[in-house]
């Protein structure tokens, strides 16, 4: 602290040193100096030069204010600043106000510095790719602005979306700036196409109209011309304008005077710009003599044909403000924006702004019941259409590799907290530290040093395993992050070591680089400042881990190559531990039946798209024949096709009719792969094909049997045909089931209503509560009476019928509403045949009932059950997750006395029932407030239980009983 304190105390004030100069300058970690300067309350390198530097920046500015960033960096390094255009540029910006003079001073200065036509690019300046590719359009339009003595009527046209309202905004706002309008004058918006199909409506709007002029004139009115008298008039869709009213449109440019509809003795006279845009051809979409007294013509180009890097700058700029819109700062994954930079966006600027709109809205409903910051947005939340061109291989694209590094972090507040996170983060993944304080809280027990060690080496995993689960790390820390905290040898290190791993590994975890990386730097810290690493018995697994203690014997001597230290021979087995938590084999697939349709004409891969796409998976593979096409080169496609996709257990092809159904023996035949054949192939026959295939696992023959002899196939698939005018004739509807009640089924419904487009589809939705309805499929089937039910939506799947279900979780994500749209005229498939439930009794254990648990807060609560239920492996890591976003819909509380939080069946590895008797009573949900939880992990197949058991909470008997009881065991024979 003292050599810091000196060091500093006698810096060059203009340019002081950095943490990572001091670092090197004392030979000790960065982050180290850090904290010791934190503790001398000493300010970063940035604050202490902050006054000075802010000082000479106005005293420049102050003489010149006009000067350039350029000519300002270049002055200041004159005065002996070591600094950079980019950073003047930022501290421009952070403390603009403090700079400039006032507006008076600034005009009190000599006439003769400002140019006579000074002209300020407001307004052209917030367009990005005003000084590249739309530089020229730019410069047209200053000039329509400015050109004497009022300015030049302007069309401007291009495609959908590539940003002609914004040109527009931008002119208005040029004009302004430069004194060319008035800062009151009018800006006038009006789309044309709004009225197109009644012009004498549309040209009224425009021009006036006086009373009598058409049935329903009753009043003398002004038009939108003489609103926009002194100013701009912008007409949107200019070419939806009919002929009569570009001819008056005509008359106005050319003369500045206009007539209302139905005058005939008066003119009226406007100064007025006319801007106009439209989406067609000017040549062909306007009459010749309106069209020849538009002076300027801007084309505006579309977004593919506009540099990647702008198209980055818009992408970046469009996420900042959804981010700021949504109040929640942003992580978006490079795949994501690679995505977002190499898909077709045919709608242009417009359309790449609705989607990064719906991405971060599906995203953030995704997080919104979490108390996080921030918000992922990662492939998933991408449409398959936006990520195609990325999956197919559009990585290869080198310009957008190059322009897109890493993954982006959208930080709204400032980056000091981003700082603290990160450095909070680092404090937490020293492991060495973290077993030093828990060896000697374990040593004050009066353990035995055998025990310890047991007890250790179980811990370490476990914060192997929460740091591997840290989204922190992927969130905050990227490799140019992780240069400023590490030394700069262990990157180089940590990248030699992922060679290592990749060669034996398959999976690697995201984070595997940077929490190691961090480890191996405290390794090298530690011994430098003469630390010993602790000895434990963290060798023990050494048998049980053969592979990863090879490969951290070699990850140890390269790390001792690389700094020329001597490494113990004992961080072989913390290193190895790093590989197990983080790194696994190759996944093994089951391999299943493959699904190939075969159509004459252009259907199957059409088919097999609706099949992928319904069900979730990639499967299903058209083969199209031409109807020219001989039967023998069908043939030898179809034998291509099966011996690249075979997977061992045989292929179907699905058929429409004529030869192809003789395929299946010669194929088979020909690659001694077992092939099987059915006929007059629809789409319906597909789903099922593929999800008893994909899905169910199911082997050839049983899909072959089920498909020809199943009442599906031979009743509902012919009756969709019969019953197809039955059908026409009945309303679709959706039911909305939730296990708590009603009220959270009708959330439900009101969540579908906001994201669903119901405009032509009349759909009516019904919210049902599981356990207000004894028989929800009795319900259902009296729906059906009058109504085409199309799904029931949820959080539990009461296992109706015929009827597919969606998972809540499956809504919140967007694939749920989309799969509803879908559905509209598709038959689903049949469930599964259900497992055998357990009774009541068996899903309550001893080990997860609470007597007097002592929690502040519903989220101590909940925390403690679902931690509980993982660790003793009931529910997987998104279980917890999973019962807050089901909270964050609606709160599970039953008779305003119990509260019954539930996660998804999918999170449960084997079902169980919490339960905890609270010491004291919590608020809940607004003003209930609650002493007893039941904490559900159960399957789809635990209907029964969950009807028994709330039948039981029922009684208020039953719920006093239970409050008296003192023992496990007796709350648990209470339910048996």
């Amino acid at each position: 602290m003292r050599e810091i304190s000196e060091i500093i105390s006698s810096e060059d004030k203009k340019n002081p040193y950095t943490d990572q100069e001091l670092a090197d300058m004392l030979s000790m970690p960065r982050i180290k100096v850090i904290n010791e300067r934190n503790k001398l309350n000493i300010p970063d390198s940035r604050d202490r030069r902050k006054d000075i530097l802010l000082k000479d920046l106005k005293e420049i500015l102050s003489l010149n204010p006009n000067v350039s960033e350029r000519k300002l960096t270049e002055l200041m390094i004159d005065r002996g600043y070591k600094i950079s255009r980019n950073i003047i540029s930022r501290v421009l910006k952070e403390f603009e106000g403090d700079f400039f003079p006032k507006e008076k001073e600034i005009y009190q200065l000599e006439e003769s510095l400002l140019p006579k036509m000074h002209t300020q690019d407001t307004g052209f300046n917030k367009l990005i790719g005003s000084n590249g590719s739309l530089k020229n359009k730019i410069d047209l339009a200053k000039a329509a602005i400015l050109y004497p003595p009022n300015g030049l009527h302007t069309l401007i046209y291009g495609g959908t979306g590539v940003g002609k309202s914004e040109l527009a905004e931008c002119m208005y706002e040029f004009a302004v700036s430069n004194n060319v309008k008035s800062k009151d004058a009018p800006f006038i918006i009006f789309n044309c196409a709004d009225y197109a199909e009644n012009p004498n409506l549309l040209i009224s709007q425009l021009f006036g109209v006086v009373k009598g002029a058409y049935t329903g004139a009753n009043a003398d009115r002004d038009g939108l011309v003489e609103k926009a008298n002194g100013g701009i008039l912008f007409l949107d869709e200019i070419h939806r304008l009919p002929p009569e009213g570009q001819e008056i449109l005509f008359y106005l440019i050319d003369k500045g005077k206009y007539r209302r509809l139905g005058e005939t003795n008066t003119e009226r006279k406007v100064n007025v710009l006319i801007l106009g845009a439209t989406t067609e051809n000017p040549e062909s979409n306007l009459l010749l003599t309106f069209r020849r007294r538009i002076p300027m013509l801007i084309e505006l180009p579309k977004l593919i044909d506009r540099p990647l890097s702008e198209r980055l700058e818009i992408l970046i700029m469009f996420l900042v403000r959804e981010a700021n819109r949504i109040n929640k700062n942003l992580l978006v994954c490079r795949d994501v924006l690679m995505s977002l930079m190499l898909y077709n966006c045919q709608g242009n600027i417009g359309q790449l702004k609705s989607d990064v709109q719906v991405i971060c809205a599906k995203s953030y409903v995704k997080y919104m019941s979490k108390n996080t910051d921030e918000v992922v947005i990662d492939l998933e939340d991408l449409s398959n259409f936006i990520k195609s061109s990325f999956l197919k291989g559009g990585t290869a694209n080198k310009t957008v590799m190059n322009l897109v590094t890493d993954d982006l972090y959208i930080d709204i507040k400032n980056m000091e907290g981003y700082r603290n996170e990160i450095n909070q983060y680092i404090n937490e993944n020293e492991i060495y530290q973290y077993i030093e304080n828990e060896y000697q809280t374990l040593e004050k027990q009066g353990l035995k040093v055998e025990e310890i060690d047991e007890i250790l080496h179980e811990k370490v995993e476990n914060k192997l395993g929460k740091i591997m689960n840290n989204k922190n790390i992927a969130k905050l820390l990227n490799i140019n992050e992780l240069k400023t905290i590490v030394r700069p040898e262990v990157i180089d290190i940590t990248e030699g070591i992922l060679k290592i791993v990749r060669e034996k590994y398959q999976v690697i975890n995201k984070s595997f680089f940077i929490a190691l990386a961090i480890h191996i730097n405290f390794t090298i810290e530690r011994i430098l400042t003469g630390k010993k690493i602790i000895k434990s018995n963290i060798n023990k697994s050494r048998n049980e881990l053969v592979q990863e203690f090879e490969i951290a014997e070699k990850i140890r001597r390269m790390i001792e190559k690389a700094t020329k230290l001597k490494i113990p021979e004992d961080e072989c087995g913390y290193i190895a531990l790093y590989i197990k938590k983080f790194c696994s084999d190759e996944l093994i697939l089951e391999p299943k039946v493959r699904v190939i349709i075969i159509t004459h004409g252009h259907v199957a891969e059409g088919m097999a798209e609706v099949a992928n796409q319904l069900l979730g998976v990639d499967d299903a593979i058209g083969i199209e024949i031409e109807l020219d096409e001989s039967p023998e080169d069908a043939l030898e496609r179809t034998i291509k096709v099966v011996k690249q996709v075979d997977e061992g257990k045989g292929c179907l092809l699905l058929v429409d009719m004529g030869s192809l159904g003789g395929f299946a023996s010669v194929v088979q035949e020909v690659t001694g792969i077992r092939t099987k054949t059915i006929g007059r192939v629809d789409t319906l026959i597909a789903l099922e094909a593929v999800r008893k295939a994909s899905i169910e696992g199911d082997n050839l023959d049983n899909i072959v049997k089920e498909l020809n002899e199943a009442k599906i196939y031979k009743g509902t698939f012919k009756n969709e045909i019969a019953n197809k005018e039955f059908l026409k004739n009945k309303k679709k509807a959706l039911v909305t089931v939730c296990l708590t009640g009603q009220g959270n089924a009708l959330n439900i419904k009101k969540f579908i209503e906001n994201h669903l487009d119901r405009k032509n589809t009349g759909i009516k939705i019904f919210p049902i509560g599981f356990i207000d309805q004894h028989d929800i499929e009795e319900e259902v089937s009296r729906l059906s009476d009058e109504y085409e039910i199309v799904a029931v939506c949820g959080t539990i799947n009461p296992k109706v019928s015929n009827v597919p279900f969606i998972s809540y979780e499956s809504l919140l994500s967007g694939k749920g509403i989309s799969r509803i749209e879908k559905l509209m005229d598709l038959y689903i498939e049949e469930e599964k045949e259900e497992e055998k439930a357990e009774s009541l009794g068996e899903l309550i254990n001893e080990e997860l009932i609470y007597l007097d648990l002592d929690a502040l807060s519903k989220e101590d609560v909940i925390d403690t059950m679902t931690q509980a239920l993982e660790n003793k492996g009931y529910v997987n890591g998104k279980f917890a997750l999973s019962i807050y976003k089901r909270e964050a819909m609606g709160s599970g509380i039953f008779n305003n006395k119990v509260a019954i939080p539930h996660g998804l069946p999918e999170n449960v590895i084997k079902p169980a029932i919490s339960i905890a008797k609270l010491k004291n009573p919590i608020q809940w949900d607004k003003d209930v407030m609650v002493d007893l939880v039941f904490m559900l992990a159960l399957k789809e197949n635990n209907r029964d239980e969950i009807r028994k058991l709330f039948s039981m909470i029922r009684d208020e008997n039953l719920l006093i009983e239970l409050a008296s009881k003192d023992s496990n065991k007796e709350i648990k024979k209470m339910f048996s």
